[in-house]
């Protein structure tokens, strides 16, 4: 019944994103995003533990920690001096409370409507629910990955001080890292990135003429780019420190990525249509176009490492930090015309029905019982 209540209150709070479809003021919009706010909110302070948090609470009652990832373990030992048995919910809501400072970091807006709206967008995103419910050690890194990211075109300096703190929490990031070098490269190559944010288009200049590709051409075209890598990248990785990810075996209950790929694609493009047509697209932010093209590069590695079986642990890992940058997207977004409205409407209500939130939220009831009827 606790679970069922929660996913109630889940998509409850989803539909109420909807009203965005619609021109309020900003008094009701300033009150929409309150209720969603209030909504999750309980959610995020009755529900229980589930999946790792209930692994790592174990290690802080017996008063002692975690064993993996120095900057995770060095917050266990702050958080092991805090009188009071709940350590591992104060990890969990610090981590929340950086979630949505940087989201505001990344706002342009400073008013009391858009601030609610970004507290609203991130606690209701699929992100959040991932970071603050499972995925703890992943989800302190990702934050820091997305600074570093975004600090790569400003301040190298500053890029690799937050790979390095990103690093501390989960051994992942250098190699997310070097896929963020990877996308920078093959798009400054390939195509004129000033451009790109300036217009939305790839364009690239070939003995003096200027030539625009299509979307889809650029799609397909990186797409076999990153199947060769990943492939190529399939051997090598044998030789590395993380050659254990070649041997991880879905656990019962985990749901498989040709299963969590089916939204996720579906949103996608639904979402780059609605980018694409908007004509206000010159005016949202650099922070959100770079985001945007993260994303399309996340998106192509996805569907690139798909048929690798062996590759479904790290996978997971991926399409996790797919949906950091799809949740950062939405708080930059700025809403100025219809297709605005019906990406952030539809985008937002549509992280109230992911199975990879919902499996948290219910102790991965629902996935259980996907699994068992496709076999």
């Amino acid at each position: 019944m606790m679970f069922n209540a929660l996913l109630l209150l889940w998509i409850s709070g989803h539909i109420l994103f909807l009203s965005y479809l619609i021109r309020l003021n900003i008094l009701l919009r300033i009150f929409v995003n309150i209720s969603i706010i209030i909504i999750f909110s309980i959610i995020y302070l009755v529900k229980p533990l589930s999946y790792d948090l209930v692994i790592y609470d174990e290690y802080l009652k017996g008063g002692t920690v975690y064993p993996k990832d120095i900057g995770f373990i060095l917050l266990q030992y702050i958080i092991l001096k805090v009188p009071t048995e709940n350590k591992i919910e104060i990890i969990s809501g610090f981590l929340g409370i950086l979630i949505v400072i940087i989201a505001f970091y990344l706002v342009k807006g400073k008013n009391v409507e858009k601030l609610t709206s970004t507290v609203a967008i991130m606690l209701g995103s699929v992100y959040f629910v991932l970071s603050t419910g499972n995925a703890l050690r992943q989800g302190f890194s990702s934050v820091f990955l997305i600074l570093s990211y975004l600090y790569m075109f400003e301040s190298k300096i500053k890029s690799v001080l937050f790979l390095f703190l990103a690093s501390s929490f989960h051994s992942s990031a250098p190699i997310f890292y070097m896929f963020f070098l990877v996308t920078y490269l093959v798009q400054n190559i390939s195509f004129n990135d000033r451009l790109y944010l300036e217009t939305g288009k790839f364009i690239k200049k070939i003995k003096g003429r200027t030539i625009i590709f299509k979307y889809s051409v650029v799609f397909l075209w990186v797409l076999y780019i990153f199947s060769i890598v990943s492939i190529v990248g399939l051997f090598f990785i044998r030789f590395t420190d993380f050659e254990h990810y070649l041997d991880f075996v879905l656990e019962e209950g985990r749901m498989k990525p040709v299963y969590k790929i089916i939204p996720v694609a579906f949103m996608f493009f639904l979402s780059e249509y609605f980018v694409t047509q908007s004509n206000s697209f010159t005016s949202q932010s650099t922070e959100f176009k770079r985001l945007r093209l993260l994303r399309f590069y996340l998106f192509i590695l996805l569907l690139s490492l798909l048929p690798h079986k062996s590759f479904a642990e790290a996978w997971s890992r991926i399409l996790f930090f797919y949906f950091c940058v799809d949740a950062y997207m939405l708080v930059c977004l700025k809403v100025r015309n219809i297709y605005d409205r019906l990406y952030f409407s539809l985008v937002n209500f549509s992280n109230g029905f992911y199975i990879n939130a919902i499996n948290v939220l219910t102790g991965g009831f629902y996935t259980s019982v996907i699994n068992a009827l496709t076999g």
